[in-house]
């Protein structure tokens, strides 16, 4: 009865091991709360997946140096007046005509028809590699988009680490400076007890606990509620993890001053990129008022309820019957003369467009310079202070 006894004893004092380990927060450096900020975060998710559909785009404007081949094939049933000649009525489609002599026969007869044709852009006058430019851009941008959302979200959970991080350390402070306040008023009661002391000093001594105490429960609510806004970044619970203060406490500036932005900052990037876009859409809506010289050619097969010797077939299998075979070649001119006007406007708004993006450019970089001199000013004076103390 005791072996057992035994066993059960410690199996359980290994379980609750165990349990204590498991249930114990752990620390969550700066490094890690980044990667898992990266891992997990969706807006970061949200600008990959907007280069994935940027380098699509891309595929698109680049497909269109590609024949365009359209076919069509139809059985119908109608009249059969018509006269000579060989056309493209539509694009994807071109038929042949000529005139037969029929006797006296029914007026419908069924007609089967189908074709193949290709139209190949030769010469497009820089339409295209004008469109494929905008979409290597805006490829350019999303990855740029990218990179500078990538810095705001380090930066993001940097501030609330370091926001938990300032809590906690008041909080420590907090927690000392009640248990100081606190032996100051044991000490007091015993002086006063005895007789040593006035029973104000004990007065003042409890009144100091219980403000000390209220600046500590502050605190206290202060570190919960910074650890639940890094929890939105970071994917943890309140209660798994806490930050290290023995990382941080003991460290100092290496004094670094900065006075100038760098061209290759994400957010000039991204404003770069998008100048590069306009630049690139100004070009290609100048491109779309000259024509378009294409190469056409079709092979079709068409056959028809009327037999050479006139006799007609009314039945819905006629149009099966007296298959005849032909292939037309060609080269195209088109040019939208109307839209030359259009794109002459378009390519107008697209200038305007880029010399906006260009003065954004300027502001932003004048805002980012404005912003670091003030930072560094604060930084300079905070060293002084740290080396005074």
């Amino acid at each position: 009865m005791i072996m057992p006894r035994i066993y059960l004893a410690g199996l359980l004092i290994f379980v609750s091991g165990i349990t204590a380990h498991a249930q114990r927060p752990q620390d969550l450096s700066l490094s890690k709360a980044w990667q898992m900020a990266f891992d997990t975060y969706p807006g970061l998710k949200q600008k990959k997946a907007q280069i994935g559909e940027s380098l699509v785009q891309k595929d698109i404007a680049e497909s269109d140096r590609l024949p365009q081949a359209q076919a069509q094939l139809q059985n119908s049933i109608g009249t059969f007046a018509g006269g000579t000649g060989a056309f493209f009525p539509l694009p994807g489609i071109f038929n042949v005509n000529s005139n037969k002599s029929t006797a006296s026969r029914p007026s419908t007869t069924t007609n089967f028809y189908g074709s193949v044709v290709a139209d190949w852009n030769l010469i497009g006058f820089g339409k295209i590699n004008n469109a494929v430019k905008a979409a290597n851009a805006e490829v350019e941008q999303a990855k740029s988009s990218f990179d500078a959302y990538h810095l705001a979200l380090q930066a993001k959970v940097t501030r609330q680490y370091f926001d938990v991080l300032y809590n906690r350390s008041n909080l420590t402070w907090a927690d000392e400076n009640v248990k100081r306040v606190k032996q100051i008023l044991e000490l007091s009661k015993s002086l006063a007890e005895a007789g040593l002391k006035p029973g104000a000093d004990t007065s003042l001594a409890a009144s100091t606990y219980l403000q000390i105490l209220g600046e500590k429960d502050n605190w206290n609510g202060r570190y919960s509620a910074s650890k639940i806004t890094l929890t939105e970044t970071v994917p943890l619970m309140v209660s798994d993890f806490d930050v290290p203060l023995r990382n941080y406490l003991q460290s100092s500036p290496d004094g670094s001053v900065y006075d100038s932005v760098s061209a290759a900052h994400p957010y000039l990037q991204v404003l770069e990129k998008q100048i590069r876009i306009s630049e690139a859409r100004r070009k290609a809506a100048g491109s779309q008022a000259l024509p378009t010289i294409s190469l056409l050619g079709g092979y079709s097969g068409r056959g028809s309820g009327i037999s050479p010797d006139g006799v007609v077939g009314n039945d819905y299998s006629a149009g099966f019957n007296n298959m005849a075979n032909n292939y037309l070649v060609g080269v195209g001119l088109t040019w939208n003369i109307t839209g030359a006007y259009t794109s002459t406007l378009q390519k107008k708004r697209l200038e305007q467009q880029v010399q906006g993006n260009k003065y954004g450019y300027d502001l932003e970089e004048k805002q980012l310079k404005t912003e670091l001199g003030s930072a560094s000013a604060r930084l300079t004076d905070q060293i002084r202070q740290a080396d005074k103390t």
